[in-house]
């Protein structure tokens, strides 16, 4: 929005340099300051037309986001009391700290709930998986220096996949 304001008032200050030179009568700056406004225009208009597009994105992602959420929270409200109260003890394990989704499945399987309730949960809440590896790795190597191989290997032992641990160690720099 900001973008397409700049384009319109750079737009304004061309044409009123082109009616200055209109007023001047000199035709070489009447010409060059007609192809000026023009030329600005265009800019104005494809910059206008991008910000008119990341609008629309970032309201249709909304959208999915609130749609998502709304799914759910429908299903978890389906659920069963133990069901709901392993999803939202999740949600507060999720807050505290990072966790692979079989690392998570597994705390909750050592407070208690059924592996059932606690896949149940896991698999309903929205996780990056990539990220929660990239978080894990950085609290590892913010205590203990680990070389790539290592870190990896870690990551892997408590969960994550290949590809997450991976993704994990290049984030965290390794």
């Amino acid at each position: 929005m900001k973008k397409a304001l700049g384009a319109a008032l750079v737009l304004m200050f061309v044409v009123a340099g082109v009616f200055s030179c209109v007023e001047s009568n000199d035709p070489a700056n009447v010409e060059a300051s007609a192809a000026a406004v023009e030329a600005e225009a265009s800019v104005a208009a494809a910059e206008a037309a991008k910000a008119a597009e990341a609008a629309a994105s970032a309201a249709a992602a909304a959208e999915v986001e609130a749609a998502e959420r709304a799914a759910v929270e429908a299903a978890v409200a389906a659920g069963t009391v133990a069901q709901q109260d392993t999803f939202r003890r999740a949600e507060e394990w999720l807050d505290l700290t990072s966790f692979s989704r079989s690392g998570l499945i597994e705390q909750l399987e050592r407070e208690g709930f059924p592996t059932e309730d606690a896949a149940w949960a896991v698999d309903l809440l929205s996780v990056d998986w990539n990220e929660q590896a990239a978080k894990d790795a950085s609290a590892v190597l913010a205590k203990d220096t680990l070389s790539r191989s290592e870190l990896i290997d870690f990551l892997i032992y408590v969960g994550f996949t290949q590809e997450q641990a991976e993704y994990g160690a290049n984030r965290a720099g390794r």
